[in-house]
Order: structure tokens, then sequence, then C-alpha cells
């Protein structure tokens, strides 16, 4: 018997489906950890980039970034979305107006909130690929995640 070989990202997404041509990413700032946080958003934005092209990316945080942040968030391509208050509800409502977006087709979320999951139930039902990215450092259920999303990612690992 051939052994199996030990399928990548890129692999499981292509057997999974075809490139989605317009996705609207949106990440939970608040998830991710102030101390790699520039190196987290870059490994986020690559695993969506090879799954399809990105539209519109969102970077949703409490509190203004150092300015050397900003700047390297902007670079990636980001807009920086800082929310003093209410940053739960304000994620929600960005994920649900790329739902009812007729241009895009993809919506990818990444947060460790438990909260946010919920989302992925609706675009589905509204016809939407939905990604999951499980960022480094979060404590989500992956398996769950698989249950609500057409593609997850778990960066964990």
């Amino acid at each position: 018997m051939k052994e199996e070989k030990k399928k990548s990202i890129k692999d499981i997404i292509k057997s999974k489906l075809k490139k989605i041509s317009n996705i609207a990413l949106i990440v939970d700032g608040v998830s991710l950890a102030k101390d790699n946080m520039i190196n987290r958003l870059i490994e986020i934005k690559k695993v969506v980039e090879e799954i399809g092209k990105i539209r519109t990316a969102k970077f949703i945080v409490k509190n203004l970034p150092l300015e050397d942040d900003l700047k390297k968030v902007q670079k990636l391509g980001f807009e920086v979305v800082i929310r003093a208050s209410e940053t739960d509800v304000y994620f929600m409502l960005e994920a649900m107006d790329t739902i009812y977006n007729q241009k895009i087709e993809g919506v990818a979320i990444s947060t460790g909130n438990e909260e946010f999951l919920q989302v992925l139930n609706k675009g589905k039902e509204k016809g939407k690929k939905m990604i999951a990215i499980n960022p480094q450092g979060s404590k989500l259920d992956v398996e769950m995640l698989k249950n609500l999303a057409d593609i997850t990612v778990d960066l964990n690992k």
C-alpha cells in the first residue's frame, strides 16, 4: 500500500472548492495577540489568497494600534476600523453587510470569539462560501468550525 501524503492547506482547499473570485476578509483584531499581530495578519491574508481573490479586507480593533503597526496593517491592504466600544456589534454588522453584498462570493472571518460564529450559518443560508479562520492562540473548537463553514483553516497547527 502506498502511504498517503500529508495534505497541505492548499491541497485541502483545492479539493473542496474552485477559487472564489471575490472574498471579503474580516479580522477580529481583539482576538489577535498584540505581540505578533503583523505576522498573524500576513498569515491570515496568505491563507485567504490561496482560496481566492480578496476584494475587501477589514481589521477591526478596539484600540488604536501603534502608528508603525497601523501603517504596516494598511500596507497589507487592510482597512483599519477602530471602535473604542461595541467592536462586537460592528464586527457582526460588517459581516452581515458583506453577506448581503451581491458582488461578494465568499466571506472569510478570523476570530477567536465564539459569539461571531453564527454569521457563518447566515452566510451559507444566503449562498455565500463561508471561510472560518481559527487564528493562532484561539481556543475555538475546530470541529464546530468545520460544521459551520465551507472551509475551515486552523492556524494553531
